[in-house]
């Protein structure tokens, strides 16, 4: 009988290690929610921001302040969070249009609301964004017949309004090349001063069936003379869809030394073995930093 208290005590320790064991190999799962995200918006004062008109690709995506992951629209990802729980998300761009530069875009307001998870439950969150305070240097829709920008030059065709079927909304800004005439270039009538301390961005709608460029001309001061110092930003890569990109002039204003303004200027020419018209659309630009 002296045994019976040992051997009760032994089976006591060894089940104390085997139940244990079961949840370790075989844990139970968390059922998570789903969080749908289909189409983004952005509301503006179409007096003072512009068109509504974006390009925003991605979210970044909060639920009670912990990041659950950048992920391009549209799309349903499962989180692991249950009750009322506060949903953020931030506006995410492809900058200068790169498939590899994500970022948040710094100019609107993140989108909070707060919703209800539930396992195996999926919500749909529509966000609306809107602009923070913002310096809108220029705002051009077209929509006037004195626009923003006037050829130079360097071209030999002009600038067109058009209305029709090609214009993203109301009139935009067309141009077109062919074999007898083959360059353009604009560029804008005023000069502005920028920033050194702001992040700077133009935002630009187009289609085209050519590749096209978009740049700065530096006034600066040399010898005496002023002159116009030209900077290429970016190539616009043809698109059968009109596209909003939002281009990023901070580090080319920030490099351009002994800048007093600055000019922007679109230029394109036409293929040589072309087989068609080059025909190149634009509206909505904007000129924005803080």
């Amino acid at each position: 009988m002296k045994y019976i208290p040992f051997i009760f005590l032994r089976t006591i320790i060894i089940l104390s290690f085997i139940l244990p064991s079961c949840d370790i190999i075989n844990p139970p799962e968390d059922i998570p929610a789903y969080i749908t995200v289909d189409t983004l918006k952005l509301n503006t004062n179409i007096n003072t921001q512009g068109s509504a008109q974006h390009g925003f690709s991605d979210c970044w995506l909060y639920v009670d302040n912990k990041l659950i992951g950048t992920f391009e629209v549209p799309f349903t990802v499962p989180v692991l969070h249950q009750g009322n729980c506060e949903i953020t998300i931030q506006a995410g761009i492809k900058n200068n249009g790169s498939q590899s530069t994500r970022v948040v875009y710094p100019f609107v307001k993140n989108y909070t609301i707060e919703k209800l998870l539930e396992p195996n439950g999926d919500i749909i969150i529509e966000p609306e964004f809107e602009y923070h305070d913002m310096n809108f240097a220029l705002i051009e829709d077209f929509e006037d017949l004195g626009i923003s920008f006037e050829i130079s030059e360097e071209s030999d065709t002009t600038i067109q309004l058009i209305s029709d079927t090609n214009a993203q909304e109301g009139t935009s800004m067309a141009f077109f090349l062919n074999d007898q005439n083959s360059a353009f270039e604009c560029k804008s009538s005023e000069l502005y001063v920028l920033p050194q301390s702001s992040r700077i961005f133009a935002e630009i709608s187009f289609k085209s069936n050519q590749d096209f460029q978009f740049g700065l001309f530096a006034r600066k001061y040399s010898g005496g003379s002023i002159y116009e110092e030209r900077l290429p930003i970016i190539t616009l890569f043809k698109t059968e869809e009109w596209k909003t990109i939002y281009v990023e002039l901070t580090g080319a204003v920030v490099n351009s030394i002994n800048t007093y303004d600055f000019r922007l200027f679109f230029t394109c020419m036409h293929p040589e073995n072309a087989t068609s018209e080059t025909a190149v659309y634009i509206d909505n630009f904007k000129l924005i930093h803080y």
